[in-house]
Parts: C-alpha cells; sequence; structure tokens
C-alpha cells in the first residue's frame, strides 16, 4: 500500500496532542501506568519534528533525513510488507513502519534439520512494555510437530495426537523455557534465550523493525544488482544484511553471530489469512554455514494477533 501523503495537521495544537487521548479525554501517562495513554511518538517529542521523506511524514529518528537513499529502500519494504501503515494515536498525522505489525503467527511444513516437521510459530517484537515503544524486547513461542509418519496440516498443530513428537519452546526476552502445550511450563530452556530468538530476527518483519529504529545509521548497497540494506543489530553485536527484489520484498537474509553465518532466503509473499494485505514470504529456506536447517513452505500466517508471554513461576527470581 502506498504510504498517504500528509499535507495538513489536525487543528489542534501539537501540545494539546500530547496531553490528551482524543478517543477517551483522558490523559497521557508514562507506559508503567498504561500503555494506551502513552506518549503516542516513536523518536519525535512534536509533530513538527516528524522526518520529511519525498513529501511524506514519518516519525524516524531525526537523522533519517540525511539517509534518504537507505530509507527510501527501508520504506519500500516496509510497504511491500504491509507494515507502513499510518500512526494509530492522536489521529493520522504521519506514517510508521511496523508500528502496527509487530505480532506474527506464521504455520508451516516441511523439514527442519533434515526431519519432516509441522510448526507454528507465534511471534511478538515488542513484547510487555516495550510493544507501544521504539525498543525491541521479542518473544517467540514454537511449536514443532515431528510426526513423519503422518502428513498434517500446519495449522492444526495444536490438536495432534502425536505423542512424544512435539515441541513447545518459547523464549522472551532473557529467559527461555519449554512447555508440555502451550502456556503450561515443562522444564527450563536447553538453549538460550538469544539463540531461540535469532531466527525471528532473520525474518523480513525484523528488517523493517530494526531499521526503523536506526533510520539515521543504515547503509544502502548494491548485491547483484538488487538494493541491500546493512542494519545493525546491537543485541547480537552485529549487523543484518537485506536484500530487497524490484518490488521491494525481502528475498534474503544474512548475520554473521559468533563466527557462523545465518542467513535466510525468502519468496512467494502472500496475502495475510485475515485479508489485512499484511504480506509473508510462503517459502523459507534458513541455511548456518551455507547448510539448510529448514525448508519450509508456510500454509497461512496473520499478523497482530493478542499474544502473552508470561513468565512460568518456576523462573521468576
Amino acid at each position: 500500500m502506498a504510504a498517504v501523503a500528509l499535507t495538513s495537521l489536525v487543528a489542534t495544537s501539537a501540545s494539546s496532542w500530547a496531553q490528551t487521548d482524543p478517543l477517551t479525554g483522558k490523559p497521557y501517562v508514562t507506559i508503567a501506568t498504561d500503555q494506551r495513554y502513552q506518549n503516542p511518538w516513536y523518536y519525535i517529542k512534536d509533530l513538527k519534528d516528524l522526518v520529511v521523506i519525498d513529501k511524506f511524514k514519518y516519525d524516524l529518528p531525526a537523522g533519517a533525513a540525511k539517509n534518504v537513499d537507505a530509507v527510501r529502500a527501508l520504506i519500500a519494504a516496509s510497504d511491500a510488507l504491509g507494515m507502513l501503515r499510518q500512526n494509530a494515536y492522536v489521529g493520522a498525522t504521519h506514517n510508521v513502519l511496523g508500528g502496527q505489525t509487530n505480532q506474527w503467527t506464521y504455520f508451516a511444513n516441511g523439514t527442519m534439520n533434515g526431519e519432516p516437521a509441522s510448526i507454528r510459530v507465534d511471534v511478538d517484537y515488542k513484547v510487555g512494555a516495550a510493544r507501544m515503544g521504539s525498543d525491541l524486547a521479542p518473544g517467540i513461542r514454537m511449536q514443532v510437530e515431528r510426526d513423519a509418519k503422518r502428513k498434517m496440516d500446519g495449522m492444526h498443530v495444536n490438536s495432534s495426537s502425536c505423542v512424544d513428537c512435539k515441541d513447545v519452546i518459547v523464549a522472551s526476552g532473557d529467559l527461555s523455557w519449554d512447555e508440555s502445550k502451550p502456556g503450561v511450563f515443562k522444564q527450563a530452556g536447553k538453549t538460550s534465550a538469544a539463540e531461540r530468538l535469532l531466527q525471528i530476527y532473520m525474518m523480513p518483519p525484523a528488517a523493517v523493525l530494526l531499521g526503523d529504529k536506526a533510520a539515521d545509521t543504515i547503509k544502502i548497497g548494491d548485491k547483484g544488482g538488487l538494493r541491500e540494506l546493512t542494519i545493525p543489530v546491537p543485541q547480537y553485536k552485529s549487523e543484518l544484511k537485506a536484500t530487497l527484489n524490484a518490488k521491494g520484498e525481502i528475498v534474503h537474509t544474512e548475520m554473521t553471530v559468533d563466527g557462523k553465518l545465518h542467513s535466510a532466503d525468502f519468496s512467494e509473499y502472500q496475502n495475510d489469512l485475515m485479508d489485512y494485505h499484511v504480506m509473508f514470504p510462503h517459502k523459507i529456506v534458513q541455511k548456518v554455514n551455507g547448510n539448510t536447517v529448514a525448508d519450509l513452505t508456510v500454509s497461512g500466517h496473520n499478523t497482530g494477533r493478542y499474544m502473552v508471554w508470561p513468565v512460568p513461576k518456576e523462573l521468576k527470581k
């Protein structure tokens, strides 16, 4: 969807916007008190601080205005994914990249580590208090069905009768754990949260959300005639490289972490199950040092799902 040029602002002054939610008349308060009534902007302090790129207004770090070519590519990627939207708070005054599309669910079948598998993956890139802000604090819940004897629609992974062949792995923030079924604690994770979350940092939505936060420092280059964005990923002390095709779709990502090259190839972008025009690749191939670790065909995806990530009592300090 194309961004909407915003030629005028609502008559109310910028200062009053920051004080009152027009939907309820209640004042905004800090995010720790109530997410709904927080400051509605990620990077700016006042509507006059909006960044203008090609006549369109965006809530981006101020330096983005001096990094136009790279930001144009980031906007194209966001648009191709359906993550380019007008702001959800205090009127349609500007555009945001990924502000309403930080939660994803997808269902897939294929192979993982050489074994047939059906999976359901729930992702929230901004769990809890970070959800309405600019920081990323992701969580993942992956249900992996390893039943080689029976082909199963990945969308029904929750209802399988398979015994002892299902993993439910979870990570949120710096904690990881396994569940016997979604929401039921089984044991502390045998792999770290960073390791479990790495795969979602390789996915196309992460490139937009990471790039949005660093729009003043991302870089643009050429890779075989295609645009390639280089985006800082401080969580892994690395950089994510994201290759865009002519449509702006992210077709390849790669990042080196702890001496290993993680990469992913994406194709066959399709609309979401709710027909919100939020796109996601329906073919995903993931590799580590060139060796395929997952080859998946996505059967459906959604965004904007309500998700909860309660820390199990067994892990609370």
